[in-house]
């Protein structure tokens, strides 16, 4: 029965919620705000290319409820980033020239990734590799003498997130009562099973994505490839056409957000003013994450959107002079649709197994 089916993916985040006290759901909302803020404006105020990776990598820190990593924990996160990010830019430099094997290298290394994200060993880490193999190879083939640059700039937004984690908790400290573990981003952990399906059924939705960016060059390539990776990595597979119009939904809000708030800032272009409108925007998303129980995916989905989007138009990358707020915002609209079509297509004979592998009901 379907009713019983949803159930299985939307179930466990309440459970984990439902632990929180009203204490930790707040410290957790100002974590996740100030974290967004602080690390946009500081990296403007650093004239740092690719503002936005920052504050998109602590949103993805921050999010789920407990503990911030440990240092050896956090000192392993960046090297394994580092060598991923190394990887990524060596394979991009010599295989681009090489179309097919290029391929399927980078669907190799997605579906090895999505494994280590699906399967809950440290999802945070497999999401930050992910952008890492999204965003190399574009720009390997439309800038490759800006390979080394962007590698830099991702291992460093990686590093200064994970310093930004450290510091917030320390500030904002969880109740020891509220720090439950809880599943990985995207609904109930998916059984040993079925990780291996789910990881593929994942590379099968990003792959084309890549694969199409590269060959057609599109400008503004970066904010159909980030969107999808965001959707991924929040999507439970057992969820199915429910699911990715929920997050459809969170992508689209995400980038009306972002085209509000880049009017504004527009008419008030100051740093007082931009460090305002983050705080407010990121309040009011961190405070749906906090409190939302199962939404929380939507509304973690939103406020990557709004920070991809925003920070591309603040502080554009790789953009020809055509690619404007309106065509980042077309694409992303394009990025939602196709993941809602190939999510739902792929959705319900995921969910299938998922709920006969955990004892779920049979159709039929």
């Amino acid at each position: 029965m379907t009713p019983e089916v949803s159930q299985v993916s939307a179930a466990p985040l309440p459970a984990a919620d439902d632990m929180a006290t009203p204490l930790a759901r707040h410290r957790r909302t100002l974590r996740l705000a100030l974290g967004t803020t602080v690390g946009f404006t500081t990296a403007e105020m650093l004239d740092w290319e690719l503002s936005f990776l920052i504050p998109v990598f602590l949103v993805q820190l921050l999010a789920p409820p407990g503990h911030a990593p440990g240092l050896q924990q956090g000192v392993t996160i960046v090297l394994v980033l580092g060598l991923a990010t190394g990887a990524a830019a060596t394979l991009s430099t010599l295989l681009v020239d090489m179309p097919p094997l290029f391929a399927i290298v980078l669907g190799l290394v997605l579906f090895l990734t999505f494994v280590l994200q699906r399967s809950g060993r440290s999802p945070a880490l497999g999401t930050l590799i992910l952008v890492t193999f999204g965003v190399v190879p574009v720009v390997a083939v439309q800038a490759p003498e800006l390979v080394p640059d962007i590698a830099f700039y991702l291992v460093r937004s990686g590093a200064v997130a994970v310093l930004w984690q450290w510091l917030l908790h320390a500030l904002l400290p969880d109740p020891e009562a509220a720090t439950p573990r809880v599943p990985a981003p995207g609904g109930a952990a998916t059984p040993p099973g079925g990780v291996v399906r789910t990881a593929l059924a994942d590379t099968a939705v990003l792959l084309p994505v890549l694969l199409v960016a590269m060959t057609l060059a599109i400008p503004a390539a970066l904010v159909i490839i980030l969107t999808v990776t965001a959707i991924l990595t929040q999507h439970n597979i057992a969820g199915g056409r429910r699911v990715a119009l929920g997050l459809l939904l969170g992508n689209l809000l995400g980038g009306i957000t972002a085209m509000v708030a880049y009017q504004l800032l527009s008419a008030v272009p100051t740093l007082a003013f931009l460090t305002a409108l983050l705080l407010l925007v990121s309040l009011v998303y961190a405070r749906l994450i906090a409190g939302a129980a199962s939404l929380a995916p939507l509304f973690v989905t939103g406020l990557v959107t709004f920070v991809i989007v925003f920070g591309m138009a603040v502080a554009p990358f790789l953009d020809e002079p055509g690619a404007t707020l309106a065509i980042r915002v077309r694409n992303l609209a394009i990025a939602c649709v196709y993941a809602f079509g190939a999510l739902s297509l792929i959705g319900p004979p995921g969910r299938q197994r998922v709920v006969d592998e955990v004892g779920g009901v049979r159709r039929g």
